[in-house]
């Protein structure tokens, strides 16, 4: 019904939880069909997936799921244009984690254009050029992980004894720096300004907070009061894996001393046994 009656639509994304049952099972499988029968039709449309990991507090079999997902991903689904993997233990307002999911995929399918009062000139030496629609489409169509992360250049300086992390705030797990993204995309804010001194300040913020090195990135502005930048073709980053390997680890750990406590309450007489023990004594005494 979908691939037959909306022929009209570009891009699919599918938007699930790495760690429940339904979406982790079925969404990946479903992208898959998609894009397997677009490229099979001649269709010219994207597929992309959007995934939040689980947090340590939901459990071993959430982690589990989120891992078997992204194998299944990496291995099966050629057909996913590009992959997105949130971070949900980043943030805990549910309502802040589904407006900035929504506010992050508008502002990635609608990079716009730069407004007439940019000096395209200083731009451009900056290292970034005014995008369209073409390198929006361009952009999203980019196979391998996107990264997102808002620009806050109002951002308070970090207090003392409190680790300095710059105006760039990722939203999603980060790759090794030195893995070179193939683009990168700003949508920015009326307020902040991408020419001049200001654009080369935030062209190196970009390099270091996400890794971009020396490649062009496309800029525009949008109609919103937050700006957001884009990088996109990266390989799936291990670390993903490796954090999910590392909370499994954590909670199998603390139930394997919470065993040894009760063991060792046992041993020291004052266990299940001993209780009903003192309780029978009491009730022969009486």
């Amino acid at each position: 019904y979908v691939l037959r009656d909306h022929s009209s639509f570009q891009h699919y994304v599918f938007v699930f939880s790495l760690g429940g049952g339904s979406g982790s099972g079925g969404a990946p499988a479903l992208a898959e069909h998609f894009g397997y029968t677009f490229e099979a039709e001649g269709m010219d449309k994207t597929v992309s997936i959007m995934g939040t990991n689980p947090d340590e507090k939901d459990g071993l079999e959430a982690l589990y799921n989120a891992k078997d997902c992204m194998s299944f991903i990496e291995n099966h689904c050629s057909h996913i244009t590009s992959k997105i993997y949130l971070d949900n233990s980043t943030m805990k307002d549910k309502f802040a984690i589904n407006t900035q999911i929504a506010d992050l995929i508008g502002g990635l399918m609608s990079l716009p254009k730069v407004n007439e009062e940019v000096d395209i000139k200083t731009l451009e030496r900056n290292g970034m050029k005014q995008s369209d629609g073409e390198e929006a489409l361009a952009l999203w169509r980019t196979k391998g992980c996107i990264n997102m992360a808002i620009i806050n250049p109002n951002k308070p300086q970090a207090k003392d004894g409190e680790e300095e992390t710059g105006i760039i705030e990722p939203v999603v797990f980060i790759p090794p720096y030195n893995k070179k993204p193939i683009k990168m995309a700003v949508s920015a804010s009326p307020t902040l300004k991408l020419d001049g001194d200001n654009g080369e300040v935030l062209r190196q913020e970009l390099i270091k907070a996400l890794g971009q090195h020396g490649s062009d990135i496309k800029a525009g502005y949008n109609d919103s009061d937050v700006s957001y930048a884009y990088t996109f073709g990266h390989a799936t980053p291990q670390h993903i894996i490796d954090n999910l390997n590392k909370m499994i680890e954590n909670i199998e750990n603390n139930v394997s001393t919470e065993e040894e406590e009760i063991l060792d309450f046992g041993s020291k007489g004052k266990g299940l046994d001993a209780l009903f023990g003192q309780s029978k004594a009491k009730s022969n005494s009486t």
